[in-house]
């Protein structure tokens, strides 16, 4: 079953352009990736003119707003 917004990503990869970044943190402006790169929530590089967003920092983004969704539904269960 192919999804057309499942991107593809070699193991290898270690940094996405910022349109993929914007993709993977589920369509996010591009004014909250550079909010989030200006606090220290998403590492970055400047390759040339382009910015690239450090993939590992994307994924510790998403864990964290899983971690928090599991507590907050833990406690509105418990409420």
């Amino acid at each position: 079953m192919a999804n057309a917004d499942v991107v593809e990503l070699d193991p290898e990869t270690r940094f996405v352009s910022v349109e993929r970044a914007r993709r993977l943190l589920g369509d996010v402006t591009y004014r909250q990736i550079g909010l989030m790169v200006q606090r220290k929530e998403l590492r970055s590089c400047k390759l040339g003119r382009r910015r690239l967003i450090e993939l590992a920092s994307i994924n510790e983004v998403l864990d964290e707003a899983m971690e928090k969704a599991r507590v907050d539904n833990g406690k509105a269960m418990t409420a």
